[in-house]
């Protein structure tokens, strides 16, 4: 049975990086339309804007911390504004992968607002997050990382930001893209037939 918590109004396509989520989203979008509103990935455009041209390798930690704060605030905005929308929303991301991708890069302050955050969306039942895992191949897109210890260094990160704060979490168990498809649809699914 799938552990999906039907009240949420937020579905997150989740996990690190180069794990076919935005491939994902653009196929649900494709087939289904306005039905749902969608929460596109805020981390590949913040970083097309702030870092012109320069993969996160190659920004130092001031560079880092202007696009970590621009994600945040940019997830921030949207997924406030997908609770004010009737329909059910799917984000490609959300503030889970902020924590693990800025875990040493935001201040103090910063951090406290969004463990808050997500502190708050656990408590009011906001996601159900499906979780990708990270078997696919990289796809060097020139934008991110393109190391298999760093995507597996933030995979270990956002498991630990979902247990800490107990999300419900559908784990997609197969590197098969139909297959994947197909479990996110029998969520979605599940999600709207409560």
């Amino acid at each position: 049975m799938l552990n999906v918590n039907a009240k949420s109004n937020i579905i997150v396509l989740g996990g690190a990086f180069s794990t076919g989520k935005s491939t994902m989203l653009e196929q649900i979008q494709y087939d289904f339309g306005d039905k749902y509103n969608y929460i596109l990935d805020g981390g590949r455009e913040m970083l097309e804007l702030y870092a012109n041209g320069r993969t996160p390798e190659e920004l130092d930690e001031c560079e880092l911390e202007v696009v970590q704060r621009a994600i945040m605030a940019y997830y921030l905005d949207a997924e406030h504004k997908a609770m004010r929308d009737p329909r059910t929303t799917i984000a490609d991301g959300s503030l889970v992968e902020v924590a693990a991708y800025s875990q040493f890069i935001l201040g103090p302050r910063d951090f406290q607002r969004l463990n808050a955050e997500l502190r708050y969306r656990s408590f009011k039942n906001i996601y159900t997050y499906i979780k990708f895992p990270t078997t696919l191949p990289i796809e060097y897109d020139g934008v991110r990382h393109s190391d298999y210890e760093h995507r597996e260094l933030i995979d270990k990160r956002i498991d630990r930001v979902l247990s800490k704060n107990d999300f419900d979490v559908v784990r997609l168990v197969s590197d098969n893209m139909i297959e994947r498809y197909t479990q996110i649809l029998t969520t979605l699914a599940f999600h709207d037939s409560y």
